[in-house]
């Protein structure tokens, strides 16, 4: 996948999660993390991801409610940083 083929990434605020994005078309919600890495998680609700972005601690809302909860794969990789892994 490319950079381009990404929806909007909104920057966030948070230890693990650099920019958030979502298409509304297909119900999927891209996580880039700050090791550049980008999964995508499908079949998510638009609520959950303004819940999401609404939440006191958005990390701790991810890992609580998205991160196990919906099927994800790794899209993007920062080819510099080595392994290319998540923190997921």
């Amino acid at each position: 996948m490319l950079e381009s083929d990404l929806p909007t990434m909104s920057a966030v605020k948070s230890s693990n999660i650099k920019a958030v994005g979502y298409d509304d078309d297909s119900a999927v919600m891209y996580v880039r993390f700050h090791n550049d890495a980008v999964y995508k998680y499908e079949n998510v609700p638009p609520h959950t991801v303004m819940q999401m972005m609404g939440a006191k601690s958005l990390g701790s809302y991810f890992y609580a409610q998205i991160r196990k909860s919906y099927q994800c794969e790794q899209v993007m990789f920062d080819e510099g940083n080595g392994d290319g892994e998540a923190e997921t």
